[in-house]
């Protein structure tokens, strides 16, 4: 008797980034790592009046570096199933809401 021969297929799949985020992430590791140094001195001199300026400038550039990954994290959520795909948006949201909320 002959067998039957089952062929299974995998999926692969290639995620490229931009030739934008490579510089882009370049540039705000520099600046959050220069405005985490700044504010860390102040904190130490016990100088505050720059310091609210300096943590504003990290929180601007920490939100501004969460572009990278959600980018990057689209491209595989949207070959995800449609439950995934939705609750990726919906932890989105709440990023960029605590990202927000936090700057506030």
């Amino acid at each position: 008797m002959a067998k039957k021969k089952t062929t299974r297929t995998t999926h692969t799949y290639t995620y490229t980034a931009g030739a934008w985020m490579f510089p882009l992430s370049f540039w705000l590791v520099v600046i959050i790592g220069a405005a985490m140094a700044i504010t860390g001195i102040l904190h130490v001199v016990g100088v505050t009046a720059i310091d609210g300026a300096a943590n504003w400038i990290k929180n601007v550039c920490m939100a501004i570096a969460l572009i990278i990954p959600v980018v990057m994290s689209y491209q595989v959520a949207r070959k995800k199933s449609t439950l995934w795909f939705v609750l990726w948006i919906v932890f989105v949201v709440l990023i960029v809401v605590g990202i927000i909320l936090g700057s506030i």
